[in-house]
């Protein structure tokens, strides 16, 4: 099947996804989330692009930018080619780091530009790490330290284009995890996919509350009869392993 063809972005901004293959993690520890960040400075020296906001996941990157030169392809090309070799040396593996391609969404409103950058930096919060503003590998300590040593995102921009810090971190605390509308609107949640808090809800509805612990002393049959249901119902894999405890792989297989 032909690849789709991108669509661009009228103001040229792009919220673009980076995922590890098969769901791999790609962050291995904090030397990694670091060498992620020199790779972004790096290659902003090379390639001409203005970067309003990252968030490093554990096996997913989300990074907000300006490409006015339409060089997307040749910035997530080189980004994703120098962390490979990195990483695959570093921990000794080879084949693919990255899933398939990059997604890239065109951002084409002032309201949808607002409510991506608050969605990247909502990530970690969304996921029940940590806060928006606390977060370690997000891009919320530069806009709130001018000396923070990263200094990979272009914070006068971002200022600019929010109405500086105070505005900033309202409209990071309007986010609302729930909201499912807006995800959908923002291409980063498929229509038919559950939030976790409604995957719980239906798991506890549907098989009771004792479903989660249940499911590790299944014998393989019921337990892949019941994976497969929950997989039909429109939970995604990563969910079912998130709430379950089970490996990932064994929801695939089931």
């Amino acid at each position: 099947m032909p690849r789709r063809i991108r669509l661009r972005s009228a103001g040229c901004y792009y919220h673009v996804i980076v995922k590890g293959n098969s769901g791999q993690i790609i962050f291995e520890d904090s030397s990694d989330y670091e060498f992620f960040i020199k790779t972004l400075r790096k290659v902003k020296g090379e390639i001409p692009f203005k970067l309003i906001a990252y968030c490093l996941m554990d096996n997913h990157v989300h990074l907000l930018l300006r490409d006015e030169e339409d060089v997307l392809p040749d910035i997530m090309k080189k980004i994703e080619v120098i962390y490979s070799i990195y990483f695959n040396s570093k921990y000794e593996r080879r084949g693919h780091l990255f899933y398939d391609r990059y997604r890239s969404i065109p951002i084409n409103s002032e309201r949808q530009l607002a409510a991506v950058f608050r969605y990247i930096l909502n990530n970690p919060y969304k996921a029940g790490i940590d806060s928006a503003t606390g977060y370690r590998w997000g891009c919320f300590c530069e806009y709130s330290n001018s000396l923070n040593r990263r200094r990979v995102v272009d914070v006068d921009l971002g200022k600019e284009l929010f109405g500086g810090l105070e505005y900033i971190e309202k409209l990071i605390a309007s986010f609302d995890p729930n909201d499912r509308s807006e995800a959908e609107e923002l291409g980063v949640i498929d229509k038919n996919r559950m939030f976790d808090s409604e995957a719980i809800a239906f798991m506890r509805d549907n098989y009771g509350e004792m479903i989660f612990s249940k499911l590790l002393s299944m014998n393989r049959k019921d337990r892949n009869d019941l994976l497969r249901e929950l997989k039909s119902a429109g939970l995604s894999v990563r969910q079912i392993s998130r709430l379950t405890g089970i490996s990932r792989s064994v929801v695939q297989r089931a």
